[in-house]
This record gives structure tokens, C-alpha cells and sequence, in this order.
């Protein structure tokens, strides 16, 4: 009941009286979290991603490493975790608990291990585009889950997904499709390096409006969080940067029409000003379309030449590129497309992810160095101090391999 008291101190007769049983104990525990996956990125960090329970309360999760809590996440969706500081050469196990909003406490996931690397070891990336088939593909090819487990074996700090990540329209269902079907889904293939890879956007992303379903996929990276904290730049359109080990690098938007790749263009201008501001000897960009290429829609080059422009007179050593279904490298070139082995720019166009290869049905540009056709595979980088070794090997049903060693500007 209520009453009311005046300045006198009068009271009035009590309210009717309102009752109201308080809800029982929340004392269910969550389920524990599934799909735990450790990965080494370097000497000193690891990488943790999982998938969290179905409960609708959970409010985030544990990390334990060796029994001892070493970090949490806020959140259901906060799904990622890295530790830094680590010892090089050395072996870690984790598990992941989940929390609900009335404290309680899940089971410890399954546990995982990484190993860091040794310590003073060169960092390796892995890269390439055109990736992953959705429902309804045609035809024999839809390899990404062979091409992902090369990434497996090249234990690499990062992961470059060079646009076109998933065929054919970007649906979500097809991302996350959890069917047996190893030929369907970027999310049970490449997604297990999800929490390391940084994507770039491709024309198949904007299928639906406004590259929606790409963006949801990539939230944590689209808000820059976890591993994707440090990115400068704007994700959501397409443009953004960040270092590995002595590296820049840059990602970029090269869907044209979709954002501006002309000189003083908001996408350029960030370009130029991220370089001003990153004097790094050596940096790669990395993007979807490429400048130039000898098999595959070459009447629309160049194209975006003002950020090529930007990148050769920044002294940019590599772009990697995906779009034209074929592995290419070319000589470092200048704006016009000729060979300057002293300034020039080196492309790798790599759209051999796994989505189906094309023939090298075209005559080879005099800047083409290696090329392959009918070839699927990805890409491996060792980012030297002042240098980079690639290594790109094909599938054993599509064998190509091209190795060989740059030094940067």
C-alpha cells in the first residue's frame, strides 16, 4: 500500500493494496560454448574464435588459459579473444566459458591449443579471392575447402580474402550453410581463420544492397573489434590499414562505382594521407580488381589508375588481387603499364580461392612474368624487414607452382 503525507505532516488512508510474486531463481547454466579454435599469430600472440551456445541470456564468456582466467568478452555476439605477451616457441591450451545474466556458469568448451612461432621468425600471410561456392553452384570445381586446408599448413598471421568471398549472390544462409556439403559455405571452409583474415570487397559483395550480407558476416570486423581493433581507415566502405610486422598494409575499395578510386576522392585522399602517415619501407595493398591483367576484362582497364598513381609515387611494393579467375604475377610496373624495375609496383592477381577456375585463353601482356590458367590455390607471402618471398602452389588437380623473392623500394 501507499500513502501520502502533506507539508503538515497529515497522512491520508493507505492506497488498496498491489501484490506482485517475484520470479524464481535463474539457476540454469548456459550451454557451453562449441567450435573453439586456437591460432598463432606470431611469436608473442594467439588467436581464439568459437561459436557461442543458443541460449538467449548469455552476457559473455571466460577465457581460461591453464585453469587460470586470462581474459572475458562482453556480450553474446563477443565471440573472439587474443592474448599478447606470450613466450615464443611455446605450446598453449584454452577453454571458454560462458556466462548468463544471472552469474551463471557454463561448461568449459572443448579445449584448444596453438603454438606460437619462434621467436625473430618473419611473419607469413596467406591470400587469395573468388572463394567460396554457394546453393545451386554448376559444376565440378568448389574447392575451398581444399584451398583452406593449405592455409592450415602455412600457419599464417593473417589471411588476405580477396573479394568475391561468397558466390553467387552473398546470401548469408550460403556463408553459414552448415549442410555435409564441403562445396558450399565460406563459414565451415575459410571461416576457420575468420578471427585473422581481413577481407577486401568484390563486386559479388554488392549483389545485395549495400554489400549487407557481406558486412554481417564481417561485423566484429566492420566495428572493429577483437582482432580488427587497430584498423585505420573505414571497413564499412571498403578502405582501411594496418601493420604485420615490419609491413603496411592497405586494403581498398575497388568497386569504382560503388566509391570513388578518382584523385582527391574521399577514398583516395585517405590513401594518400595513410601512406603520408606510415613511411614504412615495405607495404602491400590489397583489393579486388586489378589494375591490369592479361586474361580477363581487360577492355576496362586500368582501372582505378589515380590510386595506382598514388601507390607508385608512394613507393607501394605489391597489390594482391583476385576478380580474374587465373593466378598472374606481373613485373613491377609504372602508372602506364610498363615494365620500371626501379619504382614500379608488383602485382599479384590471385582469384584462385576456390570457386572455379578460367582458361588462359589470352595472350600474355609484355608485364606479365608467370601466369596460369585453370590453376587453384593461394598464395603465400614472407614479409621480410626489407623484402618478401612468395610461394604460390596449386591444388594437386590443378598443379602450378611460381617462387620467387622481392626486395622493397
Amino acid at each position: 500500500t501507499v500513502e501520502a503525507i502533506d507539508g503538515s505532516g497529515n497522512r491520508s488512508q493507505p492506497s488498496a493494496p498491489a501484490s506482485a510474486r517475484t520470479a524464481a531463481a535463474d539457476t540454469t547454466p548456459p550451454a557451453a560454448p562449441t567450435g573453439l579454435v586456437a591460432t598463432a599469430n606470431g611469436p608473442n600472440r594467439i588467436d581464439l574464435a568459437w561459436s557461442g551456445p543458443a541460449d538467449a541470456d548469455v552476457a559473455g564468456y571466460r577465457v581460461y588459459r591453464g585453469g587460470a582466467q586470462v581474459g572475458a568478452t562482453t556480450g553474446a555476439s563477443a565471440r573472439s579473444f587474443s592474448e599478447t605477451g606470450l613466450t615464443p616457441d611455446t605450446l598453449y591450451s584454452y577453454t571458454v566459458e560462458a556466462i548468463d545474466g544471472s552469474g551463471n556458469r557454463s561448461q568449459p568448451s572443448a579445449p584448444a591449443s596453438a603454438r606460437t612461432a619462434a621467436g625473430g621468425s618473419d611473419p607469413v600471410i596467406a591470400a587469395a579471392g573468388d572463394i567460396a561456392c554457394g546453393n545451386g553452384y554448376i559444376g565440378n570445381y568448389c574447392v575451398q575447402m581444399q584451398t583452406s586446408d593449405q592455409i592450415i599448413q602455412m600457419n599464417p598471421v593473417a589471411v588476405l580474402a580477396l573479394g568475391d568471398i561468397q558466390y553467387e549472390q552473398g546470401a548469408y544462409a550460403d556463408y553459414m550453410d552448415s549442410s555435409s556439403n564441403v562445396k558450399v559455405g565460406y563459414d565451415k571452409s575459410w571461416g576457420r581463420f575468420k578471427a585473422k583474415t581481413y577481407p577486401a570487397i568484390g563486386n559479388h559483395e554488392y549483389i545485395t544492397p549495400v554489400a549487407d550480407n557481406y558486412l554481417k558476416y564481417w561485423s566484429d570486423y566492420a566495428a572493429r573489434r577483437g582482432p580488427w581493433s587497430a584498423l585505420a581507415g573505414n571497413p564499412v566502405k571498403g578502405y582501411y590499414s594496418f601493420d604485420v610486422g615490419a609491413w603496411h598494409l592497405i586494403s581498398f575499395n575497388s568497386n569504382c562505382g560503388q566509391l570513388s578510386c578518382a584523385k582527391g576522392g574521399e577514398q583516395e585522399t585517405w590513401i594518400k594521407n595513410d601512406l603520408a602517415a606510415h613511411p614504412n619501407r615495405c607495404t602491400l595493398a590489397f583489393a579486388h580488381h586489378p589494375f591490369r591483367n592479361s586474361f580477363f576484362e581487360t577492355s576496362k582497364e586500368p582501372r582505378w589508375p589515380d590510386i595506382f598513381q598514388t601507390f607508385y609515387d608512394a613507393g607501394v611494393d605489391l597489390v594482391l588481387v583476385g576478380h580474374a579467375h587465373n593466378y598472374e604475377r606481373t613485373a613491377p610496373m609504372n602508372p602506364a603499364g610498363g615494365i620500371d624495375r626501379t619504382r614500379g609496383v608488383r602485382t599479384f592477381v590471385v582469384g584462385t580461392g576456390g570457386k572455379g577456375p578460367a582458361g588462359a585463353s589470352a595472350t600474355p601482356q609484355p608485364f606479365s612474368e608467370a601466369h596460369a590458367g585453370g590453376t587453384l590455390g593461394v598464395m603465400k607471402l614472407t614479409l621480410h624487414p626489407a623484402g618478401y618471398d612468395w610461394d604460390f602452389r596449386g591444388l594437386p588437380s590443378t598443379p602450378f607452382v611460381d617462387m620467387g623473392a622481392g626486395s622493397c623500394h
